[in-house]
């Protein structure tokens, strides 16, 4: 599977993700993938091989009722555009990113935009040397007690 650009592009019914067992090895784009599908509460990616993923962007933008979301040990070393990844993820709780390997990242605009209920983020792992677009990186997250770490 080359690519799942608008696979799920607002699909109302999808509750729950479990793509942690999906083979996404030869996955390169998931551009809006699951874009504004309001009904998602979480989301686990904890296994999944994504390392041939490239462009992530607004993968789960307006999914306005996730409230949390699993990384874990998913792979993602050639990751190059994660921007507005949770963009106007307003329930968004909590999001374990700590694992995300970065280092191939050059766009994390908006990643973050209106997730007005995130509380905190650890991004200190985050290696943000090849990132040429941070527009709105920390202004992103509108709650004011929100820690970007």
């Amino acid at each position: 599977m080359l690519h799942t650009q608008y696979m799920f592009y607002y699909d109302k019914k999808l509750k729950d993700i479990d793509i942690s067992n999906w083979d996404l090895s030869s996955l390169k784009y998931a551009y809006m993938m699951f874009y504004e599908c309001e009904s998602i509460t979480s989301v686990d990616m904890s296994k999944s091989d994504m390392s041939n993923l490239e462009n992530a962007t607004c993968i789960f933008s307006y999914c306005t009722n996730l409230k949390n979301a699993k990384f874990g040990n998913a792979t993602t070393s050639k990751l190059k555009y994660a921007s507005g990844l949770f963009s106007g993820c307003q329930a968004l709780e909590s999001v374990d990113v700590s694992t995300l390997n970065t280092s191939s990242v050059t766009d994390i605009s908006s990643m973050f935009f209106n997730c007005r209920m995130l509380q905190n983020i650890d991004v200190s792992s985050f290696d943000t040397s090849k990132v040429t677009d941070r527009a709105s990186e920390k202004k992103s997250v509108k709650n004011q007690s929100t820690v970007i770490k």
